[in-house]
């Protein structure tokens, strides 16, 4: 769940960072746009997630 939280926190500092340096940043939003930037950044998270957690799983079993 922290990973979840922590891709929240990082749309919103890519949203500010494309605010404050519109030149430098001419690629955000990640996949051309906002919806697709929150599906970029959260299903990364979610990715993240899923596999520390069968991993977990894994080594408990062993």
């Amino acid at each position: 769940m922290k990973t979840i939280i922590f891709g929240g926190a990082i749309l919103m500092l890519l949203t500010v960072a494309k605010a404050v340096f519109p030149l430098e940043l001419h690629f955000l939003p990640l996949g051309g746009s906002a919806i697709a930037e929150m599906g970029v950044v959260l299903g990364i998270s979610v990715a993240i997630t899923t596999i520390a957690g069968l991993m977990r799983d894994r080594d408990d079993k062993n």
